[in-house]
């Protein structure tokens, strides 16, 4: 039986890939993975919104914000 390829749901890059060995860009290219949810958590707001600011963080969110609207779910987590 066939299985499909996996969710991750790492650190922001950058952390990731130095930290963890994690370069989930990378697998994104390869096509390794269906779906990244980037973790980010803050102990503060203002740290957060520097977090939420980072192009490619704020670009992902947008999509995943995107498409949780068009499959008509009344919304999402935002933690930190």
């Amino acid at each position: 039986m066939a299985c499909g390829r996996p969710s991750v749901a790492p650190n922001p890059q950058d952390f990731s890939k130095t930290n963890d060995l994690a370069d989930w860009s990378h697998w994104i290219r390869l096509g390794l993975v269906d779906e990244v949810v980037v973790q980010i958590y803050r102990n503060n707001p203002e740290r957060l919104a520097w977090g939420l600011a980072q192009p490619k963080q704020t670009a992902e969110l947008r999509k995943e914000l995107a498409l949780a609207k068009q499959q008509g779910l009344n919304g999402v987590d935002l933690f930190f």
